[in-house]
């Protein structure tokens, strides 16, 4: 897993805002077009692109979403502060009752407020996928979750063998776990509960 900082909006001689193959328009702000042109290397690496498709002032569709909830009124879809894009039904008034949250699909990078784990109560698995490549999206040899036969464990699989394991929970702390120093920036939290994992 990497971070990218870009020097500006459009930086040109990286990533910059947009992402590899977005194109970078300035006016009063950024302007990101999601994908323009982009050409998977081969038939292989197109897999990833089956899932999520992005057009400029036409309908947004994810074809692995799978809610079964229903929205009893008009829809609203939401980014939130946190970065978290969410569907929700317009008379919730946004109080966290989503129907689909992008949150509960994270790919290769964890953000504040995202989970790492499982939701017990309707079995969704949230892990974490490095890319193919720099230049590839669609998941790579990493994955990086929570396995829960028997006591929890954080756990890291390189393809189908596992490349670091934080040891068993045992109600206090993982057992293989190196002690981590305080970090001002990130705080992490293990929670094992009736809901979640």
């Amino acid at each position: 897993m990497y971070a990218y900082v870009p020097r500006d909006y459009c930086d040109n001689d990286g990533i910059g805002l947009c992402g590899a193959y977005g194109n970078c328009i300035i006016t009063d702000s950024p302007i990101c077009q999601c994908l323009k042109g982009f050409k998977p290397k081969s038939a292989e690496n197109s897999e990833w692109s089956q899932e999520f498709r992005c057009y400029i002032n036409k309908n947004w569709w994810n074809s692995a979403a799978n809610s079964t909830k229903e929205a009893k009124s008009s829809v609203v879809l939401q980014l939130l502060n946190s970065g978290n894009l969410v569907l929700r039904d317009e008379q919730s008034g946004g109080l966290g009752r989503y129907l689909c949250q992008s949150f509960d699909y994270p790919l290769e990078t964890l953000l504040p407020e995202m989970k790492n784990g499982w939701d017990l109560k309707t079995s969704l698995e949230r892990r974490l996928s490095s890319w193919k490549s720099l230049d590839d999206p669609s998941p790579g040899d990493f994955i990086w979750g929570v396995q829960r036969q028997g006591n929890p464990e954080i756990v890291m699989w390189k393809g189908s063998n596992m490349f670091f394991s934080s040891g068993l929970w045992n109600g206090l702390g993982f057992s293989g776990a190196l002690t981590l120093m305080p970090n001002p920036v990130i705080e992490l939290n293990f929670v094992y509960n009736e809901d979640e994992l």
